[in-house]
């Protein structure tokens, strides 16, 4: 499409008042082309309406004044030709029956004559005033002419001579009614010409402004949308097509070919691409020789390295066997040091637990004494059980004494009062042996506070024991203790001599395998620079 754009379009020279435009982004153009033919088609849809409202007041205009004023106009002259009729009608009635229905159709014909002329007055107001005025002056002639035939003879040839005159003023009247009538006829009908001609004129009007409108908006998105595409194609600076396939060499690692470009697309993206590739050709290449660089000095790190970890091998290995005779001694000491800490430390147990012992002791005795006290009480609970068992026995007797006496009215507390005894019996049986079986704990319990307190005198000699061998032990692991001190200095200063022969075999170690890592990663290098042709 850009292609055709361009291909198609004739070169413009856009004036420098445009510089605006082509500095506005390409995204916006193309959205002001479809803002600029929905605006130009909103105006076109808006003066449409405007001119369909104009349209329907004009069409209103022509029903409600001209044409129903010229129907008026009709209707007014019909009412007239009625008035003739009728008027003859009743000069020539020969009967009061026929004059009385000629003046009805009279009557008949004015009123309809009076409606007809209010809407020609509606439709034409200028000629209100007249029409009223001739009408007034018809209506007074005609009931002057229908009372005088009134009193006329039925036969017509013994009529006075005034039926003549004022039939001829009467006529004179009606024509000239009809005349003005006539005359608003052919008014309105003239009007209803002009409104017609008014709304063909108008609905012309519209659609060439609506044509007009179209084509404008059509024409200023078309300007757009070829100002877009020039702006696309100066700043891609050739085909899409190209610039896709310059990328897709260089990402393939391909920078042997040029990436070309439009002589006059200086800034534009493939002049950037082909700029690109240049650059990178030649970062490329400063890379490559860098990687040969390095490669030799890591083979030359590598050699002094070695040298450099025999000497440091054999220094380490003298310091390591100082060491070990050091370590031998220190070994005899600490095993020494370890007697003495186990000694202290299993007397320092063993006192611990015969504190915790005798704490033990004190409190199972506390708890004894507590538990002889309890049972005593227990003891006392379970005689008040027994008594309480006793009396509801008796009252479990006498309920059942009472009952009996009631005879068949007592039968059924008879029932209750039995099983309450029996009930009361069981508890009583209960008690006893709880109380039998408390005496037996008792006894025990007494039995146990005793012997927990000769156990309490034992663990206290125990203690006492204790405590003096935990103090022999202290001693003698302070002895110990002195002695592991002097040898542990000799050996400090042998492990920081060791120490720092470790470390500087595994600095020349570290730096071998730097040395080594520098050397592979020169030739990863390498490869990955050999991937690209330039």
């Amino acid at each position: 499409m850009l292609q055709a754009l361009k291909l198609g379009l004739p070169r413009v020279r856009l004036p420098a008042a445009s510089a605006m435009l082509r500095r506005t982004p390409l995204a916006v153009r193309l959205g002001a082309a479809f803002v600029l033919v929905y605006v130009f088609g909103a105006a076109a849809g808006v003066t449409g309406i405007v001119n369909l409202v104009s349209i329907r007041q004009m069409t209103d205009t022509l029903y409600q004044r001209d044409m129903r004023g010229a129907i008026a106009a009709e209707r007014a002259q019909a009412a007239l030709a009625q008035v003739g009729h009728a008027q003859l009608a009743l000069t020539m009635a020969t009967s009061s029956a026929e004059r009385d229905d000629a003046a009805s159709q009279i009557d008949t014909a004015m009123n309809a004559l009076d409606k007809s002329l209010a809407g020609i007055a509606s439709a034409a107001p200028a000629q209100a005033a007249a029409l009223a005025k001739e009408r007034a002056n018809a209506g007074k002639l005609m009931q002057d002419y229908v009372a005088l035939l009134r009193r006329q003879p039925l036969d017509a040839l013994q009529f006075d001579s005034s039926v003549s005159v004022e039939g001829h003023f009467l006529a004179e009247q009606l024509g000239k009614l009809g005349a003005m009538v006539e005359d608003a006829r052919v008014r309105l009908e003239a009007q209803a010409a002009g409104t017609v001609d008014n709304v063909s004129a108008s609905q012309g009007r519209a659609q060439w402004i609506t044509v007009a409108m179209l084509a404008a908006g059509l024409a200023a998105a078309a300007l757009l949308a070829w100002s877009a595409a020039r702006t696309l194609l100066r700043e891609l600076g050739g085909e899409p097509r190209d610039a896709a396939d310059a990328t897709r060499r260089i990402a393939a690692g391909d920078l042997t070919e040029s990436v070309r470009s439009r002589p006059a697309a200086r800034g534009s993206l493939m002049d950037d691409l082909a700029g690109m590739r240049a650059a990178l050709a030649d970062v490329f290449a400063r890379m490559q020789q860098s990687a040969r660089h390095v490669h030799a000095a890591s083979e030359d790190i590598a050699i002094a390295n070695r040298d450099l970890s025999d000497r440091t091998g054999r220094q380490l290995a003298a310091v390591e066997q100082a060491g070990a005779s050091i370590a031998e001694l220190g070994e005899l000491v600490r095993q020494i040091q370890n007697r003495a800490n186990e000694s202290s430390t299993m007397a320092r147990q063993a006192r611990d637990a015969a504190g915790s012992g005798m704490a033990v002791v004190r409190q199972m005795h506390a708890s004894m004494t507590a538990v002889q006290t309890r049972s005593r009480g227990i003891s006392d609970i379970v005689a008040v059980l027994q008594g309480i068992a006793f009396q509801t026995n008796l009252l479990a007797l006498n309920a059942a004494v009472e009952a009996a006496r009631a005879g068949a009215a007592g039968r059924g507390f008879s029932v209750v009062a039995h099983e309450v005894r029996q009930l009361a019996e069981r508890s009583a049986q209960s008690a006893r042996d709880i109380g039998a079986l408390l005496n037996d704990t008792t006894r025990d319990i007494e039995a146990g506070a005793r012997l927990s307190g000769d156990v309490e005198q034992a663990m206290d000699e125990i203690e006492r024991a204790v405590v003096r061998s935990h103090t022999l032990a202290e001693r003698l692991n302070g002895l110990a203790e002195h002695q592991a001190s002097q040898i542990a200095s000799v050996r400090d200063a042998i492990s920081r001599l060791d120490e720092a022969s470790q470390q500087n075999a595994g600095l020349v170690t570290t730096m071998a395998s730097q040395a080594d890592a520098l050397d592979v990663q020169a030739a990863e290098l390498a490869a990955d620079v050999g991937r690209f042709r330039f």
